[in-house]
Order: structure tokens, then C-alpha cells, then sequence
């Protein structure tokens, strides 16, 4: 899966959308909604309305439009040691207020999914009250930083507090992370204090702007380059990476042509390709994508014959295929479940190559994926975790006529 080198940021009335590059190619476009603005990673003092026994699961009022749904996963304290077999009911009653976090947010006819595993997050690090463990990100490889890395933050942190350090430690200094880590902790604090001043349902914590969310989240510490089109957006950049990632600010471009940003960085065709339901492969073959509410199916087409027989030339197409279809899940923002038909192979070694070339590039997908595998009637199942909206989906409703196929 191919990293950043570059981040560009279009702002404009209501919408933020950021692009991130590699190597003049476009990775993930991520949109930001004012008029539906994700809730992912705000907390809530909310109100249990409903424990489901049958589910084992409980329904909370968050105040927002839908009710947010607690599974009993979610809902059961870290120190328990799995019960798998217990009762949501041994942990939440009906009325009592809890504190959640949203995991995921609603779509179709489903709410936002919740955990009462609170975690705050900045640049460097991840506060995670009442999960004593200390993890450190697989990214980070360097066995010297990690090692050191956790045993700053053990020395670091308090009675039932834990910490997880994120991919953008790897080049911060110990004063860099005591600097987060200072912050995470006030800002938790601040909302100890709003849970026993206030009354359910209350937004206890929210998460910062599309602008700024972006630059900790997925500003990588060797980024080429940041580009703001925006000057008031530019300015908070400036102030904000002053103090958490003074290193960036030489990297921070403030674009300023009269043609918009995307337009001129020549991302238009890309985000084009992103929204039709057809890719062409280079071998001439082609995938189609077909979104539904309950899977993604994706179709690899054949191309035409070769000299190398059908076998050979089923091979070929699904080798690039699996790379097309890591590089796209990411793009589209697809995810749950998703169901590819490869063209057909005879040889269970091909099969096994192009599952292995599949796992390997949705390795660093920052959105947890998990593939199955060929089924017995030769379909390949993956699933995708499913924090927001599929990018057509964020980008608004898809055309009458065509459903987007052009």
C-alpha cells in the first residue's frame, strides 16, 4: 500500500477535502461535511433508552437524531477478561447515564456504533483512561525507539492509564510526546468535570476541525509537502503545527493560483476514476465496483487472450487486480463486507498467489482488513472496518440516471 508524501487541503464554504498523495498519485480523499459532519471520536454523557437482551446490546440517546448502539464487547469493563457468555444487563440498566465514544458513524438505517473505552488522541500519542497497557504502532520498527518509547511512558503514566503510540512518534523527541501527553490528560480531565456538572444527553468532548483533525492525523513527520488553498485555514495550520510539529512548517505551502488547488495538483481525473464503478487494468482487463447496504461486490474482468494461454492470462489480470482493488477499497472509503470475483483459475498455487499479493497490500491500510479467503464457490471475502461513509457517499447522492457510472 503506497504511504503519503503529500498532503493538500481544499477548503471551502462547509466542506474540507483532503488529498493524500503518493508519488503524484492519489491515495485517500477524505471529506469533511459541515451539514453532515462526522461524530467519530466525540464522547458523549448519554442516557441508556433500551437494553436489548437478545442482542446483548443497549441503545443510548446521545441527543443527536439516531440512538447510538452499544454492543456488549463495548460495553463490558477492559478487566474482565472476555465473558464472552455474559448478560449486557450485568453493566448497564435502562435510564442510567454512561459515558460512550462513537466508533463508527450512522449510516444507512443504522446509528453510530459506541464503545465506552474512551480514547483521546493526539499527534504523537493516544490516551487511553482505564487500559493500563502501553502499545506501541507496528509502523514503528525501530526496536531501539520502542523500547524506549515504553519505558518513557511507563515511567509517564498513572494509576489505570494507558498509552498507545501512533506511527507519527517515530521522529518525536521525549519533549514531543510529554507535550501530548500533558494535553490528553487535561483535556480528559475536562471532561470529568463535564460528566459531573452536567445531565445526559451531553457532547462531553468533540473533535477538532477537518483542518486540523487532518494535520494530526494524517500529516506523515516525512511529508513533502502540505498545501492549504484557504489563507484563514493556513494561519490556524501555521499556529497549530507551531506547537505540535514545528518540523512541518518549512513543508507548509499556502497555495495561492486563482485555479483551485485540486484542479491544479491535476487530482480531477483521479477523483473521477474514484466515483465511476469501472477501473481499467493495464493488461486490458477491468474491475466494477457495485456498492450496496449490505456488501461491496467487486467484478475483475477478463482481458483479452494471450500467448500464454488462459491460465496464464487469468493470472496476470488478478495479479493486478488485487493491487487495484487495495489501492481503490482504500480510495472509495469502501467497507463491511466485501465480496471479489476473480476470473477463475484451475491451479490452486495461482489462487494462493494472488491471495498473498492481496494481503500484502491492504497490510498498511490505516482501517483494519481482514480477508477471508476463497469461498467454496470461489469468491474471495474480505471485510473492512467501517469508521464513515463510502467517499460517493460523502460526496453526495449519486446521479439519478446513471447511479454514477457516467
Amino acid at each position: 500500500m503506497a504511504k503519503t508524501d503529500e498532503v493538500l487541503i481544499e477548503v471551502r464554504p462547509g466542506r474540507v477535502r483532503t488529498a493524500l498523495i503518493n508519488a503524484g498519485r492519489l491515495v485517500e480523499l477524505i471529506v469533511e461535511d459541515e451539514t453532515r459532519p462526522s461524530v467519530v471520536g466525540n464522547i458523549y454523557l448519554g442516557r441508556i433508552e433500551k437494553v436489548i437482551e437478545s442482542l446483548n446490546a443497549a441503545f443510548v440517546d446521545l441527543g443527536l437524531n439516531r440512538s447510538g448502539f452499544l454492543a456488549l464487547a463495548e460495553a463490558r469493563p477492559r478487566n474482565t477478561g472476555g465473558d464472552s457468555k455474559g448478560s449486557i444487563s450485568k453493566y448497564l440498566r435502562e435510564g442510567e447515564k454512561v459515558v460512550v465514544q462513537v466508533l463508527r458513524d450512522p449510516f444507512e438505517d443504522k446509528g453510530p456504533k459506541l464503545t465506552t473505552h474512551v480514547a483521546l488522541t493526539a499527534r504523537t500519542v493516544i490516551l487511553t483512561p482505564g487500559d493500563p497497557a502501553i502499545r506501541i504502532s507496528r509502523q514503528i520498527e525501530n526496536k531501539e525507539i520502542r523500547t524506549r518509547q515504553e519505558n518513557l511512558l511507563k515511567e509517564l503514566a498513572g494509576p489505570e492509564e494507558g498509552f498507545i503510540v501512533r506511527t507519527a512518534a517515530q521522529k518525536a523527541s521525549d519533549d514531543d510526546i510529554l507535550a501530548d501527553v500533558t494535553a490528553l490528560r487535561d483535556a480528559w480531565a475536562q471532561v470529568l468535570v463535564k460528566f459531573e456538572a452536567t445531565s445526559s444527553p451531553f457532547l462531553l468532548f468533540g473533535e477538532p476541525d477537518g483542518v486540523l483533525k487532518a494535520l494530526r492525523d494524517l500529516v506523515p513527520a516525512d511529508a513533502r509537502r502540505v498545501v492549504i488553498d484557504d489563507v484563514s485555514a493556513y494561519i490556524k495550520a501555521r499556529a497549530h503545527l507551531e506547537k505540535q510539529a514545528p518540523a512541518l512548517l518549512d513543508r507548509l505551502i499556502h497555495h495561492k493560483e486563482t485555479s483551485p488547488l485540486f484542479a491544479s495538483e491535476e487530482l480531477l481525473e483521479n477523483i473521477d476514476q474514484a466515483l465511476s464503478a469501472r477501473v481499467e487494468l493495464p493488461s486490458g482487463g477491468s474491475l466494477v465496483f457495485s456498492e450496496t447496504p449490505a456488501l461491496v461486490a467487486i467484478d475483475v474482468n477478463a482481458a483479452g487472450a494471450s500467448a500464454g494461454g488462459r491460465e496464464q492470462s487469468a493470472l496476470k489480470t488478478n495479479l493486478e487486480a488485487a493491487v487495484e482493488i487495495a489501492r481503490q477499497i482504500r480510495l472509495r472509503n469502501l467497507s463491511g463486507l466485501l465480496v471479489i470475483d476473480f476470473i477463475s483459475m484451475k491451479k490452486r498455487d495461482n489462487g494462493t498467489k494472488v491471495l498473498e499479493i492481496l494481503v500484502h497490500d491492504v497490510a498498511d491500510d490505516p482501517n483494519q482488513v481482514f480477508v477471508g479467503g476463497f469461498t467454496r464457490f470461489g469468491l474471495v471475502e474480505m471485510t473492512r472496518k467501517r469508521p464513515r461513509q463510502s467517499l460517493a457517499s460523502s460526496l453526495g447522492p449519486s446521479c439519478q440516471a446513471c447511479s454514477g457510472s457516467g
